[in-house]
């Protein structure tokens, strides 16, 4: 009974890990990515959190442009099973409202073929995106380039920064029972346990 009750509270557990995304690399910890790091995809949910800045004019709208670009790595048997790309603490530095602007950031991923397996477009100052395209889930490759691009329709000087969260959810290319039906066959175990040693009990008072 006490090994079944580990097995209900080991499946628990699982499920509540799964919930949970590792950061796996963080700005304001690791440092700038403009030297295109490169970062061990684990399975689950993996973070990138960092932020963005881009200074420019009418002369020169690119004076100072803060690169953002990662190579991840795939390890065999894993697939990426979904990308998402979050866009907040939006600053804009400028005579014209961000609100007023046409202002984007354009997330890609490419294998080293260069060819888009994944992108989506999300206006700076709103969360969600507008536009997207996947070939996912993905995998048969080890390594993939994703890359952060932005425009930005304005006149005169400005500065602008914003700060992002990618979350890359990585799963076995071969399906596994979830954590949920481990959690449900263990509780099944249990019960079905309890019932035998019932009719035992009542067996051994009818003899």
């Amino acid at each position: 009974m006490k090994i079944l009750t580990s097995l209900v509270i080991f499946c628990l557990s699982a499920v509540a890990l799964s919930s949970n995304a590792t950061i796996i690399w963080d700005e304001s910890i690791n440092g700038s990515s403009e030297g295109m790091p490169m970062l061990n995809l684990q399975m689950g949910a993996n973070e990138i959190l960092g932020s963005t800045r881009w200074i420019g004019d009418d002369i020169d709208p690119f004076i100072y442009t803060e690169a953002n670009r990662y190579v991840l790595s795939l390890q065999e048997g894993y697939s990426i099973k979904s990308i998402t790309a979050e866009i907040f603490n939006s600053v804009l530095d400028s005579q014209e409202s961000l609100e007023s602007l046409w202002a984007t950031t354009f997330w890609s991923l490419q294998d080293f073929t260069y060819d888009f397996k994944w992108y989506e477009y999300t206006r700076i100052g709103e969360p969600s995106p507008y536009a997207s395209f996947s070939n996912l889930p993905l995998n048969g490759f080890n390594h993939f380039l994703l890359n952060q691009a932005a425009g930005l329709s304005i006149s005169g000087p400005f500065d602008l920064s914003w700060d992002y969260r990618v979350t890359i959810e990585v799963v076995n290319s071969v399906p596994e029972p979830s954590s949920l039906w481990l959690v449900l066959f263990a509780l099944a175990v249990i019960f079905g346990h309890k019932y035998q040693l019932r009719n035992v009990s009542a067996l051994c008072k009818i003899f």
